[in-house]
């Protein structure tokens, strides 16, 4: 016998995906569903989007890239069964993950404002107990937005004490090194999608080798450059690229179908 089930035009059931017309409707709620491991929290868990903030394997992964580690006081490993019940998450916003999307923005009805107003968070830190939410993005020119809301209050940009009160009761601020992540990988987006050309085209433009005046050019660009800025550019893209794939094994450790090119807004 099926208990109270939620409504929506596809429902995630331990049967599989039902059609719900007359049976009795339930309202989600985001910080009620994920604490209880309910209808919304399977279906991220199901798409890769959901993490618990101080999972054991996420900790001892991610404090060899320099997180977590005033978790490690005296070099004593952490009480890992006491962090893994506290009430923090992390959510991965995939937007290919329709079914996942929807759900969330039905359990928390403020993100659709945000949503709605263009540029969507690319993550949300969650506390289920004191009911907070931040949201962190990539916007217009691959710049970090951040908003948070609280008990189901609109998102307000820089709200500081919200986002304050939030990481008080952490025993690691996820969220300051979520948000810092996030911004300097915005960072070298932008500043890899500002070098002319890519590695490719540079590369063969060197190759290829300069004209009667000792200019350089990119393949259907009239733009001229010289041996000195194509070489530069080179090793300027190379770093870059190198950064973002850091930070894309950082984040995959949260979440290993991440894929950190669809985090690149492209919005220039």
């Amino acid at each position: 016998m099926l208990g109270p089930v939620h409504c929506h035009d596809l429902v995630l059931a331990e049967v599989g995906l039902l059609k719900i017309c007359d049976l009795e409707v339930v309202m989600l709620n985001i910080f009620d569903d994920i604490a209880a491991q309910d209808l919304l929290y399977k279906q991220l868990e199901k798409d890769g989007m959901i993490r618990g903030a101080f999972e054991k394997s996420v900790i001892e992964e991610l404090v060899e890239w320099g997180w977590y580690e005033e978790l490690y006081d005296d070099q004593k490993e952490p009480n890992f069964s006491q962090l893994q019940e506290l009430p923090f998450f992390i959510i991965f916003i995939n937007e290919y993950k329709r079914d996942s999307v929807r759900l969330l923005l039905e359990s928390y009805d403020p993100l659709n404002a945000v949503k709605n107003a263009g540029h969507f968070f690319d993550f949300l830190v969650i506390d289920t107990q004191q009911k907070l939410v931040c949201g962190i993005g990539l916007g217009r020119k691959n710049r970090i937005f951040c908003a948070c809301s609280e008990s189901g209050g609109a998102f307000t940009y820089d709200n500081t004490e919200t986002k304050k009160k939030l990481s008080a009761n952490m025993p690691w601020d996820v969220v300051s090194s979520l948000h810092y992540t996030l911004e300097s990988l915005g960072d070298c987006f932008f500043k890899r999608d500002s070098i002319p050309g890519n590695e490719e085209l540079l590369q063969e433009a060197l190759d290829r080798g300069p004209d009667d005046e000792d200019q350089y050019f990119l393949e259907d660009d009239d733009e001229a450059h010289s041996e000195g800025e194509i070489r530069s550019y080179l090793s300027d893209y190379a770093i870059y690229t190198e950064n973002i794939e850091d930070t894309e094994s950082e984040l995959r450790i949260y979440f290993p179908s991440l894929q950190v090119s669809e985090l690149n807004t492209g919005d220039y």
